[in-house]
């Protein structure tokens, strides 16, 4: 990959490579090849693979040490996708700086160039880059219509908050200090805390050129200096749309109030947090309360400050003091979001170059265009309790323990990141052990692949292993090895009748799908582990085919590091054995020719 303009020394390079997919049309599954789901949850760990091959990114820079002009190694800083095994961003430092080189067929003009090269070879399917990306962010799609910040202050010195949200740059901002009894404390904006005096509760806000605003209080003599600790000041950033909308009404002091947002149609309780404002001793200043959402009062006590909302209704409930508190009365409205996030869902999953404008028009006048280059997944509605408990029940009868043959079988198929075509389990069997070992477990492992022998690398078979062992019951010994191929050719002599004289290519096609160690790429039939190729099998296949009046003559070759021939011409595969087509010879015979 070149660069027209010289890329400067220490600078990070974010490329975001999409691989396609078997099976994709065109490029819009390319997303999908991710070693995790990645619609799960936050704080989802990816599972641990080794990647089956290694590359090494590099580029065309001067070399001090040698005095000479070369590819040399770029730092890796991120792979997300493990030497691309998946789809994901690679993020690359340059640490010398780069010469420009003139590179076929891009030669009109000298470029910087930056390479991938394959250091360790191993892959069970090579990457097919289907589209490398500059300049990408991976987003979610909601509409964050306020937010709050909980931020640490030292114990001395400064006090300084920074923050670099949409909205902290663009949005309304209110300031909180914690108070000893963990209520919070609106403090007021001033333009210039040097004119404060030291029980002034005011802070400044700063707009650097680039970030979010800053905000920054007193030192106790000029403007009074929030207390330290983790979590004193609370920073709500609000969207300028929804400054009218925050307050949802106010508390009448009455046992089960109900309040109906219709216009803030959140999915998930969390995105709908909400504060109960007391007037503070001060004219215009408030003191707030956090409350928390619940599902339902059963576990509330009178003086737990718990609420319901319902994502489907979008109405708030409050208790009646016995289960859960009451709000305090208010003359003025005294209910108020901090955290409203609104979408998602199935609604949310868009096509490709659909999101093509800035909100703001401040984020519109730099003049920088925006898409997104793939389709949007992940995306999923609310489910009702009959759906979980059909759920529950589909996943009871998924094995996540290793006891059984099938239970490896499943399990091992299943590895999250990693495609397997086959699985084969062989109970009792130690590789490298002629007597039985009761206490084993040898799993055979295929991965999808085009080529005709797909063979694992050793960090698939380590991955399958990992995953294994963490399943297993304790004493069980559990291997995982690769096929063990062997290369069958038929020779044959077939008499056809007079129009299929020519049929040879027909025939050899039909042998070639039986002796396969996968069928075909869309199918994961094939020929049994370890089964031998009996010559009445050949017979079977080939008498099938139109227009074969007999077989005449036949016989099997096989070739392999365990290969065996029968007495009667059989070839004999070992537990782990699997086959592939050789060069059939076949010969036709018509039949006015006898």
């Amino acid at each position: 990959m070149s660069f027209d303009r010289e890329p400067p020394v220490g600078e990070t390079i974010e490329l975001t490579i999409l691989l396609a997919e078997e099976g994709a049309q065109g490029s819009q599954d390319a997303w999908r090849a991710l070693p995790f789901d990645a619609s799960a949850a936050e704080g989802y760990a990816p599972p641990a693979i080794v990647p089956s091959a290694r590359v090494a990114w590099k580029g065309y820079a001067f070399d001090e040490q040698t005095g000479v002009s070369g590819w040399l190694p770029l730092e890796t800083v991120g792979d997300e996708t493990l030497h691309l095994s998946f789809s994901g961003r690679v993020a690359i430092r340059l640490n010398a700086p780069l010469r420009p080189v003139l590179v076929h067929p891009a030669n009109d003009r000298p470029r910087w160039w930056i390479c991938c090269s394959l250091e360790e070879e191993g892959y069970e399917e090579p990457p097919r880059i289907d589209r490398i990306l500059l300049h990408t962010a991976l987003v979610v799609q909601r509409d964050t219509l306020s937010e709050k910040i909980d931020c640490d202050v030292p114990e001395e010195g400064e006090v300084s908050l920074p923050a670099d949200t949409y909205l902290s740059r663009y949005g309304l901002l209110r300031v909180q200090v914690r108070e000893p009894d963990g209520n919070w404390r609106e403090w007021r904006e001033v333009p210039d805390t040097e004119a404060a005096g030291p029980t002034d509760r005011v802070y400044s806000v700063r707009l650097p050129a680039e970030g979010g605003a800053v905000v920054a209080f007193g030192d106790g003599t000029r403007g009074m200096r929030p207390p330290g600790g983790s979590g004193t000041v609370r920073r709500i950033h609000a969207d300028k749309t929804f400054a009218e909308k925050r307050f949802i009404g106010r508390s009448n002091g009455l046992p089960m109030q109900r309040f109906t947002v219709y216009d803030l149609a959140c999915r998930r309780r969390e995105h709908f947090l909400l504060q109960v404002g007391v007037p503070g001793e001060r004219a215009g200043e408030w003191l707030w309360e956090d409350w928390l959402p619940v599902e339902n009062f059963d576990r509330s006590g009178p003086l737990d400050r718990h609420y319901t909302f319902d994502p489907d209704t979008c109405e708030v409930r409050f208790g009646n003091d016995e289960r859960g508190a009451i709000p305090a009365a208010c003359d003025e409205p005294n209910l108020c979001l901090v955290v409203c996030v609104i979408g998602g869902g199935e609604r949310g999953n868009i096509k490709p170059n659909l999101l093509t404008g800035w909100v703001s028009e401040e984020q519109r006048a730099y003049g920088v265009t925006v898409t997104n280059a793939g389709y949007g997944y992940g995306g999923a509605e609310r489910e009702s309790v009959g759906e979980c408990i059909a759920r529950l029940q589909r996943r009871w009868h998924e094995p996540f323990r290793a006891v059984t043959d099938e239970d490896f079988a499943a399990l091992a198929k299943s590895t999250p990141g990693l495609r397997v075509a086959r699985v084969h389990v062989i109970a009792g069997y130690a590789p490298g052990r002629a007597d039985p070992v009761p206490h084993a477990v040898t799993v055979v492992a295929m991965p999808f692949s085009r080529r005709p022998t797909p063979a694992p690398s050793r960090g698939f078979l380590q991955t399958v292993a990992r995953h294994l062992d963490e399943r297993r019951l304790i004493g069980t010994e559990v291997h995982v090895i690769a096929p063990e191929y062997v290369k069958v050719t038929v020779h044959a002599v077939i008499v056809v009748e007079p129009q299929f004289a020519h049929e040879t290519r027909r025939i050899a096609a039909v042998l070639n799908e039986l002796l396969s160690p996968s069928g075909s790429l869309k199918s994961a039939s094939g020929w049994p582990f370890g089964r031998p190729v009996y010559r009445g099998d050949v017979f079977a296949a080939i008498s099938r085919v139109d227009g074969v009046a007999y077989v005449q003559d036949l016989w099997l070759d096989g070739e392999g590091r365990y290969a065996s021939k029968s007495q009667g011409g059989d070839v004999l595969l070992p537990p782990n054995g699997l086959v592939y087509s050789g060069e059939h010879r076949i010969e036709l015979l018509s039949r006015t020719q006898l």
